[in-house]
């Protein structure tokens, strides 16, 4: 091939051409030369992008490409606009370059080797070959990039096989959102290592257009083999394999929780791990599903708990009554021996006899609140100081046991028992095992100082506690707009729910995910105009634009919107012709006189 004749000046105007005939040269040198002074732009960042010499490279470093977003729209060429995907410095244009175009070959090989993740995933998005996008999503480095391939997924063996190799939480949540197959949700929501993602499966099944059939599928391990539960059980399964806890008439737990009239077809039965059911049993599932749940638990660590911090009152109470349930299969028939009811004897067995069995017997006959705060705070065995702390109903003794004792089982008992918010923030607050203090803040319910405790000092994990405890939206605005916690403020955002707030957030917040996650939570057609015409962030302006469907809000972005990618997002929905043939008549830049033509084209011929 003539290389000379192909780039002597006025041999051959076809960039293509040229870009083609850089393939077989191998003098930097030349390229360099091409670089600077070769008349296509195109032609120019091929070259530069051969050149591997440092020194060469140095002096390109004030090199400008001079290719725009606007050129890349106007462009047909496939081979112009591989040039510039695979060698513009800037990611904006390679990104507007891989939208248009077509190759899978190419499009595989951006998607792999792009340094950007957004050009990467505008790659991705054009990908339908699975092998390719599996790939992807088990290899990129990226979490967005990954989740970008998963969404495109719907294999079952591809999806389980990135659960079971993730190692990031919310991949992992979107791979299980993309299973369809029940068996395998199954599995997911009984045995996944992270209770996050065991809810999404749960909550995936637990949409309607999945639920179960018949009988539910037998849960198998995720993978391989099951984990066992570190819950201890309290009731052994019977010989065939299933646990029944019955009342002293002998019905079925199940059957006496689930009497109520919201029952639903949706079935609790497919779940056995301890865990989850403990989750959908807080969660804000319809109170026949949290209360079959409860049912299924039989474990008495997560019982007590429910009964403690449940904000429901007939949760705690079905909790405290399976409790009970549980209890009464695993208590020994009593020995018909008479019982001392004498109160002063009682008190002095209770503090005075040398074996701990017979003082722990003692305690449920003891009516003396103060008997029973000393034998709580001052015996010397653990069980006895548990069960009296469990008998005090005096406030002012339970807290003095709070203040005084060193018994973490002790205290924690004692904290279930106070109706006291000024007690639990001295504790939050206060030198405390971290473990207790976290207790304590699940038990406050007055918002301000629970917002104390979010903007306090204490570590992220006890701010959490207390941020998952307030409604008060002005808080979580201020929370997802202030705090220097990225969590927290993802956490806060994520609980908003005023639209006037959640526009506030999208506007103002300094972080670009926060004001992301507001904008998607509002569904209020004004608030997402004022945000596409108002937000300084281009993302946010493009993702509030692509929620609007009212066509009154429609035709203000189009017509006055100052970002030019809103008006063309705007244009492309629009179903008033005037307007459209205005915004072509009028608007100053191409392509979104362009989307307007196609738009009015694709209005007469539909």
């Amino acid at each position: 091939m003539n290389l000379t004749g192909i780039f002597s000046k006025g041999k051959n105007d076809k960039p293509e051409a040229r870009i083609s005939a850089l393939n077989n040269i191998k003098d930097e040198k030349a390229l360099f030369k091409l670089a600077k002074n070769d008349p296509s732009p195109f032609v120019r960042i091929v070259a530069k992008k051969k050149i591997t010499n440092p020194e060469l490279r140095e002096e390109l470093k004030n090199f400008r490409e001079n290719i725009s977003i606007d050129d890349v729209e106007k462009m047909d060429s496939p081979r112009l606009l591989e040039a510039v995907a695979t060698c513009s410095e800037s990611k904006y244009v390679r990104q507007a370059a891989v939208k248009k175009i077509t190759d899978k070959a190419l499009l595989g090989k951006i998607a792999r080797e792009d340094s950007d993740k957004f050009v990467r995933m505008a790659a991705v998005r054009k990908i339908k070959d699975p092998l390719l996008l599996a790939e992807i999503a088990c290899n990129d480095s990226n979490a967005d990039v990954r989740i970008t391939a998963i969404e495109k997924i719907d294999n079952p063996n591809v999806l389980l096989s990135i659960i079971n190799s993730e190692e990031n939480v919310e991949v992992r949540k979107i791979a299980t959102w993309q299973i369809k197959d029940k068996e395998t949700l199954a599995k997911i929501a009984n045995y996944d290592h992270d209770e996050r993602v065991r809810y999404v499966a749960f909550l995936k099944i637990r949409d309607p257009k999945f639920q179960f059939a018949g009988n539910a599928p037998e849960p198998r391990a995720l993978g391989s083999a099951a984990p066992e539960t570190t819950a201890k059980k309290a009731v052994q399964p019977e010989s065939n394999g299933n646990t029944t806890v019955t009342n002293s008439n002998g019905h079925p737990a199940s059957e006496i929780l689930s009497n109520d009239n919201d029952a639903t077809e949706f079935s609790i039965d497919i779940f056995t791990d301890q865990r989850l059911l403990a989750e959908i049993a807080r969660s804000n599932e319809p109170q026949s599903i949290r209360k079959s749940a409860i049912s299924k638990i039989n474990d008495l660590a997560i019982l007590d708990e429910l009964v403690a911090n449940s904000s429901d009152e007939a949760i705690r109470y079905f909790a405290l009554r399976q409790k009970k349930f549980i209890e009464l299969q695993l208590n020994a028939p009593r020995d018909g021996k008479p019982k001392i009811t004498e109160q002063s004897v009682l008190e002095d067995v209770a503090l005075n006899a040398k074996d701990s069995k017979v003082r722990k017997a003692t305690i449920e006959k003891i009516t003396s609140q103060e008997v029973l705060a000393k034998m709580a705070l001052y015996d010397e065995d653990a069980e006895v100081r548990n069960a009296a702390v469990w008998e005090i109903t005096d406030q002012f003794l339970l807290k003095e046991v709070v203040r005084n004792s060193k018994d973490f089982a002790v205290i924690k008992t004692a904290l279930r028992k106070i109706n006291d918010d000024k007690v639990f923030a001295e504790i939050a607050c206060g030198d405390y095992d971290n473990a207790i203090r976290q207790y304590a803040v699940r038990r406050i319910s007055d918002k301000h100082i629970l917002k104390e405790v979010v903007f306090g000092s204490g570590p992220d994990d006890l701010k959490e506690d207390a941020l998952e405890r307030i409604s008060d939206q002005k808080i979580l605005a201020e929370v997802a707009q202030k705090i220097g916690s990225e969590s927290l403020r993802n956490l806060a955002v994520w609980s908003l729910r005023d639209p006037a707030i959640l526009s506030t957030v999208a506007l103002n917040s300094e972080d670009v995910y926060v004001r992301k996650t507001a904008v998607n939570l509002i569904s209020d057609q004004k608030a997402l105009c004022a945000i596409a015409l108002q937000a300084q962030d281009f993302h946010v302006r493009k993702l509030a634009t692509e929620k609007i469907s009212d066509q009154r809000y429609l035709k203000e972005l189009a017509s006055t919107a100052p970002d030019m990618y809103v008006r063309k997002s705007a244009v492309e929905k629009l179903n008033n012709k005037d307007v459209l043939y205005d915004v072509i008549r009028n608007d100053r830049i191409d392509f979104v006189r362009s989307a307007a033509v196609e738009r009015v084209n694709a209005l007469q011929q539909g």
